[in-house]
């Protein structure tokens, strides 16, 4: 019995292992850099909204930086909300996050609860211009439900971030505003520029 629960931990050991180093040279294949100056809308891959996002990440300075990534959600301002969209007709928060992303050339789950799982959580007093904060805004769930993108800092009571709300669309506001602040739940630096 014994012989067989260290034989059933060493393949465990194995797989996990394979599975680390598939996920590296995943996400490496997917980063801008190891496929030269093109976004993933431009690379071939489908995306049905490679038209009009396109035009938006060639204004972007082709070196990404955070005020680059930041730019390029800005150009969403006023895009309506709709659940599942990625495109100028319509997004939802993760459907921003996910599709400023893709056209710099990084890699991201697409909802917003993945999202959550990357980079490193930060303590509030840690945030800077770039990071991503996640909020649950159900109160019938514990699961993180919303996403937005930090566009300014000036503590200790003013951190703005772009996100689509499902009211009035893409749009910057205040983590300190009473809504927000009560449905904040982390923050995390999932990006290395």
């Amino acid at each position: 019995m014994n012989n067989l629960r260290l034989k059933y931990g060493l393949i465990l050991s194995k797989s996990k292992s394979f599975f680390w180093v598939f996920g590296a040279i995943l996400f490496l294949s997917s980063c801008k850099i190891f496929r030269g100056n093109k976004s993933i809308a431009a690379s071939g891959e489908s995306h049905t909204h490679t038209k009009t996002i396109d035009k938006k990440a060639e204004k972007v300075n082709k070196n990404v930086n955070t005020e680059n990534l930041i730019s390029l959600a800005r150009t969403f301002k006023g895009v309506p909300y709709k659940p599942g969209g990625i495109s100028e007709s319509g997004m939802d928060c993760s459907g921003l996050i996910y599709t400023v992303c893709q056209n710099v050339g990084f890699a991201i789950p697409r909802i917003s609860y993945q999202q959550a799982e990357i980079g490193q959580e930060i303590a509030i007093e840690e945030i800077q211009k770039g990071d991503l904060v996640f909020f649950r805004t159900s109160k019938n769930s514990d699961r993180i439900s919303h996403v937005g993108l930090v566009t300014e800092v000036a503590l200790p009571q003013n951190i703005m971030f772009i996100h689509s709300s499902t009211s009035k669309g893409v749009r910057e506001d205040n983590l300190f505003s009473d809504y927000w602040k009560k449905a904040f739940t982390k923050a995390t630096r999932p990006f290395v520029f």
